[in-house]
């Protein structure tokens, strides 16, 4: 054999290896990536839980309605709607305060409440937009990993005294409600508190006694929970859904909440639903097969690489005088 060949030979077999490792190691690093979730228990025991001036009341055949939409699992987070109605009798107050209690924390939040008087000729309708709110503020807990908002209508304007029906609308984007199963699934867990929620302590002061009303699953026959399932993705939940529909473009589960607390459990219930992302699912079979080719190839070179050089030197050996 030609020295200038011999003398090449073990670079190549040197670059043979270097090729061989960095595959290897690629295609190592994306099997993990393949196999690493994020699954982390939620930071809060309790759940969402709507409170009020202790004066509100929901009637047995009002409504609550908390639909959840949106879902972006690359950017966890979705969109929360909360649409509750609610009555007072008391005509003296001049403050009105109604909050959420939730475990995620939220941003873009926007708040309406239509009101609508009794004591007026047909039910008279009306509007409160921001300017007519006293207060418009957010809490935090952080021993109990919850977060809150709440409203102060202030009525001690004449023309706002009348009205005596409320419904309440609130719209925002929760934070990190989602919680990674695996590569593909995703986890939302939306819990209710059927007890007595966490108030904050700045709210208290706005509340003569210190006391509330609370609207729980326990609160109403309509108490509905509604998700949107996400674009191309597969969904299962637990409970099963009692109805699924298509409205808006888009398919919805529905469950009633009231129907599904238990006395046995303190804290309330909870719908536990898993979206498995069909492109998630697409892209971990392409990488799969990218490992496989990876590994496929650089293990044998690698070890060929070694073998090789192990010889060479060997033969090297050898021939020396």
């Amino acid at each position: 054999m030609p020295s200038a060949i011999r003398t090449a030979i073990p670079a190549i077999l040197v670059g043979f290896l270097i090729v061989g490792f960095v595959m290897t190691i690629i295609g190592i690093q994306e099997y993990k990536a393949l196999n690493q979730t994020n699954y982390q228990p939620p930071a809060s025991k309790f759940g969402l839980a709507i409170f009020s001036s202790p004066w509100t009341k929901m009637e047995r055949n009002g409504q609550v309605e908390i639909k959840i939409y949106d879902v972006v699992t690359n950017a966890n987070a979705a969109e929360l709607n909360v649409v509750c109605s609610f009555s007072t009798n008391d005509t003296t107050s001049t403050k009105l305060l109604f909050g959420i209690q939730l475990p995620h924390n939220f941003s873009d939040l926007v708040v309406n409440v239509d009101m609508q008087s009794t004591s007026r000729p047909q039910g008279q309708e009306g509007g409160l937009g921001n300017p007519f709110f006293l207060v418009q503020s957010r809490g935090v807990n952080e021993a109990n990993g919850l977060f809150y908002f709440w409203v102060i209508i202030d009525r001690s304007d004449s023309s706002l005294s009348p009205w005596d029906k409320f419904r309440f609308n609130a719209t925002m984007i929760l934070n990190e409600p989602l919680y990674q199963k695996s590569y593909t699934t995703y986890e939302l867990i939306t819990q209710f508190d059927s007890a007595f929620p966490t108030i904050p302590p700045a709210v208290t002061p706005e509340i003569p006694g210190n006391t509330f009303s609370y609207f729980t699953p326990a609160s109403s026959d309509n108490y509905l929970l509604e998700i949107a399932q996400p674009q191309r993705s597969r969904m299962e939940s637990t409970p099963t859904a009692a109805n699924i529909i298509f409205a808006s473009r888009r398919t919805w589960y529905l469950w009633n909440m009231s129907q599904k607390r238990s006395a046995l459990d303190f804290f309330g219930t909870a719908v536990l639903t898993d979206f498995e992302m069909l492109d998630l699912v697409e892209q971990r079979e392409r990488m799969i097969f990218t490992d496989g080719l990876l590994l496929g190839v650089g293990i044998p070179a690698a070890m060929t690489g070694i073998l090789e050089l192990l010889r060479e030197a060997r033969d090297r050996t050898a021939r020396r005088p």
